[in-house]
């Protein structure tokens, strides 16, 4: 019972340190302007993380894509992210009702095959609770990747570079019974996923130093 109470106070802890109140921040860079559906976010520390916009748009919807058209290089964005962990094959996701002792709180990094080349890249894999039924339509958005943002049930996450989202329903795909008992300040872990962008919540010039 003290191991369990210690990991909900450094849960506590570590919320009131890293929580942002603000969704992934940071400045859109491309590698090729191609790819400008595929582009990088440059945090604040530096650092940059990769997703991908593929949309959620129904056949009616596929004439207008406002939010494409908002994308621009060297911008500063607030994006409402959503981590896929239900694309693919079976990606293991664990679930404590707490952080568990000694687990930092941080952007990972790992290694991926392009080609011939082998890449490192910063990726999310863990997430403190905030919401287990979070309503999109409760924030206003500048764009979103398609009306079906606003009806899909998501459970908002704190991660160590602000707030993402999942698909609830791919939580409880991955984690079966255990989904029953997902509280708010529970812990979450995943495998690597791809972070794909479903709402523009900011648009602006970067500032000196971003």
């Amino acid at each position: 019972m003290q191991v369990v109470m210690s990991s909900k106070m450094q849960s506590k802890k570590i919320l009131k340190e890293n929580l942002w109140d603000h969704f992934v921040q940071g400045v859109l860079t491309v590698e090729d302007e191609e790819h400008i559906l595929y582009p990088y976010i440059r945090l604040a520390n530096g650092k940059t993380i990769h997703i991908l916009y593929a949309g959620m748009r129904s056949d009616e919807e596929q004439e207008e894509d406002p939010l494409s058209r908002l994308l621009e290089v060297n911008k500063w964005y607030e994006l409402l992210i959503i981590v896929q962990i239900g694309l693919g094959s079976e990606k293991k996701v664990t679930y404590s009702p707490a952080l568990p002792p000694g687990t930092p709180f941080k952007l990972a990094t790992t290694e991926i095959q392009v080609f011939s080349e082998v890449r490192k890249l910063n990726v999310v894999l863990q997430g403190i609770i905030l919401d287990l039924a979070w309503n999109a339509a409760s924030q206003s958005y500048l764009a979103v990747a398609g009306s079906r943002v606003y009806t899909h049930r998501f459970v908002l996450l704190e991660t160590p570079i602000g707030k993402m989202v999942l698909s609830y329903q791919a939580l409880q795909e991955r984690l079966g019974d255990q989904a029953e008992h997902l509280t708010v300040g529970g812990y979450l872990q995943w495998e690597w996923s791809r972070l794909d962008l479903l709402a523009i919540v900011a648009k602006r010039d970067p500032m000196s130093g971003e």
